[in-house]
């Protein structure tokens, strides 16, 4: 399925709202009472709609779109009535309706030419007042090129004196229905079909006080997780809200700063909707200290209400906080002929959703706001060890300190030969299981790493500090403080130039430095190597290396290498040059074809058929690719990009020169790759490598082609097949039905 594209009258509605904000913001709006929403009236099915006579029209049902939030503006900025640029003598009409044919009068309609520029003013910051009046502009324009209309009581629209020479988007839609959009040229008829809504209205109230915005949110059962579809603001003083949703099993929730939802609200709706009431209870506030055994503040501890806001299915109504337990209403909203009786009862869902999480700060202190009151759980973690406790909130403030065994604690601080202090970039602790530490850092002295949380036992204490190699130390971790200090050597750099004795470099290659260690040396993480990328002209330099011995590699991996030998690093500069063997050379000549538009990630792939040298070069605008220092041997050359064939050929490179063509398009037959040992294609004398071209009389295109034309025959059937073989064009006899092939597509 296509995602649906984004129309440009859409791009419009977002610049305008998000401009409309940044005028509130900077006071380009007037003081003003929003006029109250147009209804918008529904033809009443016939078990509800009155039989009609000649003095009185068909009932209809009213369904009132929202009350907007009210806000306070600031600055004069007067609505621009509307007189498009744009005039003529076209016309476009439409109706609106339901899925159900009932046609919808009062829904507003929108027209605007896609010629209307759609790209705000830049905002200058440094030149607010221009910006103002550029913006003021902009918005004049939208608004005096925007016609707009309402449907009638059969629910037609209608817009006269359109530019015949323009295309306009239409748009129609409600809070209450939503919003669809079209494009037309005058002379158009359209038709705006929605689904029929289903609103959820009801009260949301409280015990003291009454917050003085709230927001409602509608979610739909997504197959073990909730998925909004509707949420609003309301601030209005009776409590009621009013938001459009749909058919089935949904969530209602409400929130407020400071207040939290009394109980989460299941509640299953009919076509007809219905109506769900709600409750704000005064939220609760978790807050405390957490230090460890010896009473200091412990820094940077996670501390979790209930699951902290991660979500673990329950086994039986959806996900859930499996920590904690608590009841929720699931409420059917039941149909008879007149009415919508409610029923409901009590569920146990065994978790209430959701959580919340925080850090503490450098004193070791936490706060949880806007938290639900009742039976939870608060959970400390700290360096691997967490402590849970049940806890009872209640609205207002709930304190909660803790005391948790930290662990070990260690300073790793170092210095150069010279004695003077060296800032440490990072530090890690591993044991003899090749098992990893997970302490917690704590804020120690500038250039001095401290952790917390170590287990006691022996580890390796590896760090790193800029200009400086890695370096490891066993260390003994105990009960307590502990302390390391590294001395670190002054490093060595490495550089010089690779190339063959014609001058040559290899593409794409580089060299590695493997230290060389012994029994008073730890073994290094990841065994320390050190990568250099050779430049363009061979060159290569490294950085930081620990003085000492070291088997160094030039290679495009670790199975295609060109050069090793054993060097010793000193500290300070090393300069070492390599010469290659020039061994064999291979260059691809592609031609593509002209479908293939992009060719920006054009590349050529050459692999041995034992697996072990594996290259590649980039295409983009050359038309030949260059693979250099290959060892002789068998390969394959390929190439894919979308909208071609995935290509390849095998070559056999030997030393010296090697050349090979490669051709890159669209698929136009099927290259066999595999033929069964005794089956009838086998029998009949194709072989692997054949290019298919025509199957019982039809041209073959791509292995999908071939798969649905061989299906089409019965094994009674008579077949032809046409392949290519070294240029030259063979035919088959065959039955239909299985041939016993594998194969690609091919462009040839």
């Amino acid at each position: 399925m296509r995602a649906p594209k984004l129309s440009i009258f859409n791009v419009v509605q977002s610049i305008i709202t998000v401009c409309a904000i940044l005028f509130g913001i900077y006071g380009l709006m007037q003081t003003q009472s929003a006029p109250p929403p147009a209804n918008i009236y529904i033809d009443a099915p016939p078990d509800v709609a009155k039989e009609p006579t000649p003095d009185r029209p068909p009932e209809r049902i009213p369904v009132t779109r929202p009350e907007p939030t009210p806000h306070t503006p600031v600055g004069p900025v007067t609505k621009v009535p509307s007189n498009p640029d744009d005039r003529g003598e076209g016309t476009i009409t439409g109706t609106v309706a339901f899925s159900d044919g009932r046609v919808v009068a009062g829904m507003r309609v929108t027209a605007i030419s896609t010629s209307v520029p759609i790209n705000p003013p830049a905002w200058d910051h440094g030149d607010l007042p221009r910006t103002h009046a550029a913006y003021d502009e902009y918005f004049r324009s939208v608004q005096r090129n925007t016609r707009e209309t309402e449907t009638d009581d059969s629910g037609r629209f209608r817009f006269d004196q359109l530019d015949e020479a323009h295309t306009y988007n239409v748009t129609a839609g409600s809070a209450d229905v939503g919003v669809s959009q079209q494009s037309a040229k005058p002379g158009t008829q359209l038709k705006f079909t929605f689904e029929v809504p289903v609103m959820l209205t009801g009260v949301v109230s409280c015990d003291d006080g009454f917050p003085a915005e709230y927001t409602v949110t509608v979610a739909v059962d997504g197959g073990g997780w909730w998925n909004p579809i509707a949420t609003q603001n309301f601030c209005n003083k009776d409590g009621t809200y009013r938001l459009r949703a749909q058919e089935g099993k949904l969530r209602v929730t409400a929130y407020a700063p400071g207040w939290v939802l009394e109980k989460e609200e299941l509640v299953t709706l009919s076509s007809k909707g219905g109506e769900l009431n709600l409750k704000l209870t005064r939220a609760a506030i978790v807050y405390g200290t957490i230090t460890d055994q010896s009473g200091a503040p412990l820094p940077g501890a996670t501390v979790m209400l209930g699951d902290g806001g991660m979500q673990e299915w329950d086994g039986r109504e959806g996900w859930g906080d499996a920590r904690r337990s608590s009841e929720q209403r699931l409420v059917y909203l039941e149909e008879d002929s007149s009415s919508l009786k409610f029923s409901s009862k009590r569920i146990d869902l065994g978790a209430q959703s959701g959580g919340a999480s925080t850090l503490t700060d450098a004193e070791g202190k936490y706060r949880l706001e806007n938290q639900r009151p009742g039976k939870n759980t608060l959970t400390v973690m700290y360096a691997g060890k967490n402590v849970t406790r049940e806890v009872h909130l209640v609205s207002g403030d709930n304190q909660h300190d803790f005391s948790i065994d930290a662990g070990c604690r260690i300073s790793v601080s170092a210095k150069d030969q010279s004695g003077n202090p060296v800032a440490l970039s990072y530090a890690w602790f591993v044991n003899a299981n090749n098992e990893y530490a997970s302490p917690q850092q704590l804020a120690g002295a500038s250039g001095v790493l401290e952790y917390a949380g170590i287990p006691e036992g022996t580890w390796n204490c590896f760090t790193q500090a800029d200009g400086y190699a890695q370096v490891s130390q066993e260390v003994i971790v105990g009960r307590g403080a502990n302390k390391v200090e590294f001395v670190l050597e002054a490093p060595g750099i490495l550089k010089g130039k690779v190339s063959s004795s014609t001058g040559k470099v290899p593409a794409n290659a580089y060299v590695s430095l493997t230290p060389k260690s012994d029994k008073s040396t730890p073994k290094s993480d990841g065994n320390g190597v050190v990568y250099a990328m050779l430049a363009a002209d061979g060159a290569y330099q490294t950085q930081a290396l620990k003085p000492g011995q070291y088997a160094m590699e030039v290679q495009f991996n670790q199975q295609d290498s060109l050069h090793s030998q054993d060097i010793w690093i000193v500290a300070g500069e090393n300069t070492l040059d390599i010469s290659i063997a020039d061994r064999c050379n291979l260059t691809v000549s592609v031609r593509i074809d002209m479908e293939v538009k992009d060719r920006s990630q054009l590349y050529v792939a050459l692999t041995s058929k034992d697996g072990t040298i594996s290259r590649y070069d980039m295409l983009g605008d050359k038309t030949q690719a260059e693979f250099t220092f290959l060892p002789e041997g068998d390969y394959y050359i390929s190439s894919y990009i979308e909208g071609a064939a995935q290509m390849y050929v095998e070559v056999t490179v030997r030393r010296g020169s090697n050349a090979a063509e490669l051709v890159i398009g669209a698929s136009n037959s099927v290259k066999l790759t595999w033929v069964g040992e005794g089956t009838q294609a086998a029998k009949a004398g194709i072989q692997v490598g054949d290019i298919l071209i025509e199957y019982n009389g039809r041209a073959i295109n791509s292995y999908e082609e071939l798969g649905a034309a061989v299906q089409a025959t019965s094994e009674g059937d008579t077949v032809t097949v046409i392949v290519v073989r070294n240029g030259s064009t063979m035919s088959f006899g065959l039955k239909g039905g299985k041939m016993g092939i594998a194969g690609q597509d091919h462009h040839r």
